[in-house]
């Protein structure tokens, strides 16, 4: 064992939670150490895998065979790494030909989705720049209709806010918590929000003061 193992070791014994004589480290790999203890007089098993935040700990009665559930409920716990992999170690107690136990552990790495996929090219350097400068949710970000060739920008969170803006950075911005009070100003237009039943919509009003959504003001 390394100072670490044997940290870990000294703890369960000091914990009380397990048989005296009980723990035993089953193995290492992945840098996570499994170990293996008994309690309540060997009645229950108890699988459990350190270095983590937190130690796993997974625990089922010794003789579930006798109660049908021996293929159907491993013994077995898991920790996650806390990384941007979303990585996960599963350990697994099975039985060698003796009936001594011992580990499998399997590595699980479940890359989570990045929001900015949603956008390409500059529309995706402009979102990344959005959420840089507001400190908003990149999940809460959507496009809502275009100034020409720009996007307009919507987010709701606390707030609902509508952006303009380019790679340069945001040029306007209106945040509120009503959303029909949310609107910004551009050379050729005013833009604001009205709700329907499929959420806010765009609405423009040009300099000739007509109203269109914003599905017509990108046409």
């Amino acid at each position: 064992m390394d100072a670490k193992q044997r940290s870990a070791w000294t703890e369960f014994e000091a914990s009380g939670k397990y048989d005296a004589g009980s723990i035993r480290m089953l193995g290492e790999q992945y840098g996570i150490t499994a170990w293996y203890a008994t309690q309540e007089d060997g009645s229950t098993e108890c699988l459990m895998l350190t270095p983590s935040k937190q130690v796993s700990i997974g625990c089922l009665p010794t003789k579930r065979e006798e109660q049908g559930q021996a293929y159907s409920v491993p013994l077995s716990t898991q920790v996650r790494f806390g990384d941007d992999k979303g990585t996960t170690v599963n350990g697994f107690v099975v039985r060698d030909v003796r009936g001594t136990p011992t580990v499998v552990m399997q590595k699980w790495e479940s890359q989570a989705s990045n929001w900015a996929d949603m956008f390409s090219g500059d529309e995706r350097d402009i979102a990344e720049l959005i959420v840089d400068e507001t400190g908003v949710p990149g999940d809460f970000l959507q496009i809502v209709g275009y100034d020409g060739d720009t996007p307009i920008w919507l987010t709701q969170n606390v707030e609902t806010c509508l952006y303009a803006a380019d790679l340069g950075g945001i040029s306007q911005q209106s945040c509120s918590a009503d959303t029909t009070e949310v609107t910004i100003s551009l050379p050729n237009a005013t833009y604001g929000l009205r709700d329907t039943n499929m959420g806010p919509r765009l609405t423009t009003t040009f300099s000739h003061d007509s109203l269109v959504t914003g599905e017509q003001a990108a046409e």
